[in-house]
């Protein structure tokens, strides 16, 4: 009898392998369709329906510059001309970062193709962006023959108004000032338009290192392109500025993780940052071999726990569920020399605001930190610790609503938009209820992360 019930279970596993081993190979055989059909689906929610721009007058300001650098003024809109070859723009404004002209099929063969790329998590993240020659008037102060290309990988990518970067001595030896790395994101994922610069700045209130930003008016060419944001580029001078030095490695993650196989997804941001990713790869044996308090001693060494808490904290209230925490996205971090080379995660890409769907933070703990902090009675108590100093730090709805309507103010000038009035309220109403909503999560309970590591480098719910 028990050799029957044997056979019979053993018959079964095997039935089940089978069933598994076939539906792998059909769907490896069928992989280009899925993905096809899916970027179908998919493409619709991706257009920016953008808003007729506003040409601004580009004049010289006491505001234009701060301390010799590009001003990060909140209270200041900086007015962007930039000319360039025409069929130049036209084929920036075309590329994506994974090869295929975003108008291919109406944007489902760069969809198709990003979503090739986000299953693959032990690959490098590839760049096919182009570096073109434009000059560049900022508030009156022109630079002619600087390097321009476009940037954003899914969310700023279906526009016809594109992110861009701007290096000033990308082929002449030159500056605005101390400055030669400028960014100006689209803000297409927000219609507000004021919700980035006012993210960043929350940040600053509680005095993480973090980027600056404020808002600009772009035109390229003939073409008002409307209200950007004027974004701090990650480089060596927003290093020493923020840590006293600019000799550390710096990386930059967008869907990648702390686990060994994934090494190659990490991007080396400068010369000076070891390419074999030993860092990285440190903090990714620590957390699969430690559990419990041993972990938070031995992590503590590569790993600047307090800032991380603060980190984590700020990714939660601010709701950046294409963060770190939640998506294993977006994000810097830098190896701090003056830290005992210790990491510090660096925000990035906090662009948008999702209305609160539930009062359910789980996938906060998604990411491999997180995950295994959650587990950690000590880690638990310091994060609820660090959400209730923050809110009490900077939450106040008073403030916020006064500084979403100074941005406001500016954004409106740079474009024709009809419901901005609507879409403005609705940024209000948000961060109003957030603090409720956060005081509901805390009292819910922080959740912990699944028992075993990722197989996938993005969020699945």
């Amino acid at each position: 009898m028990e050799r029957s019930v044997l056979l019979c279970q053993t018959y079964k596993m095997k039935l089940k392998l089978l069933i598994i081993t076939c539906c792998c190979l059909v769907f490896f055989s069928c992989k280009k369709i899925i993905i096809n059909a899916i970027a179908k689906e998919f493409v619709p929610m991706l257009w920016e329906d953008r808003a007729e721009g506003i040409e601004c007058t580009s004049t010289i300001s006491s505001n234009t510059f701060e301390r010799e650098e590009l001003s990060f003024n909140t209270n200041h809109m900086h007015c962007i001309n930039i000319t360039m070859d025409i069929s130049d723009f036209d084929q920036l404004r075309s590329e994506s970062r994974v090869g295929p002209n975003i108008y291919d099929n109406n944007g489902q063969v760069t969809t198709a193709a990003l979503l090739e790329y986000v299953s693959q998590c032990d690959v490098p993240m590839p760049s096919y962006y182009n570096w073109y020659t434009s000059n560049i008037t900022i508030d009156g102060i022109t630079l002619n023959n600087v390097g321009i290309r476009k940037k954003g990988f899914l969310g700023s990518l279906f526009s016809s108004a594109p992110s861009i970067k701007i290096n000033t001595s990308k082929y002449t030896d030159q500056m605005i000032g101390l400055t030669n790395n400028i960014t100006f994101n689209n803000n297409a994922e927000d219609e507000s338009r004021v919700v980035q610069t006012l993210n960043y700045k929350l940040f600053e209130l509680i005095d993480y290192p973090a980027p600056r930003c404020n808002l600009s008016n772009i035109k390229v060419n003939d073409e008002a392109l409307g209200t950007y944001c004027h974004l701090e580029a990650v480089d060596q001078y927003f290093l020493q500025q923020n840590f006293g030095n600019s000799n550390g490695d710096l990386y930059e993650g967008q869907l990648v993780d702390f686990i060994a196989e994934w090494l190659p997804r990490w991007e080396v941001k400068n010369d000076i940052t070891d390419p074999s990713r030993a860092p990285i790869l440190k903090i990714s044996e620590v957390l699969a071999s430690y559990e419990g308090e041993s972990l938070l001693t031995e992590l503590d060494k590569y790993l600047n726990l307090e800032h991380f808490y603060t980190f984590w904290a700020m990714e939660i209230i601010l709701d950046h569920n294409d963060g770190y925490c939640r998506n294993r996205n977006n994000f810097f971090i830098y190896f701090d020399p003056n830290d005992a080379d210790r990491a510090i995660f660096i925000p990035w890409g906090l662009n948008y605001m999702r209305p609160d769907e539930s009062d359910s933070w789980s996938g906060y703990v998604s990411a491999e930190l997180p995950r295994k902090l959650a587990s950690i009675a000590t880690s638990r108590t310091a994060l609820e610790n660090e959400l209730n100093r923050i809110m009490d730090l900077i939450w106040d709805e008073n403030t916020l609503i006064s500084m979403i309507d100074e941005y406001a103010t500016l954004a409106k000038t740079a474009e024709h938009n009809p419901n901005y009035e609507t879409v403005v309220t609705e940024v209000k109403s948000w961060f109003i209820n957030r603090k409720s909503s956060i005081e509901r999560l805390i009292n819910n309970g922080i959740p912990y992360g699944n028992l075993e590591a990722a197989t996938t480098c993005y969020h699945e719910e």
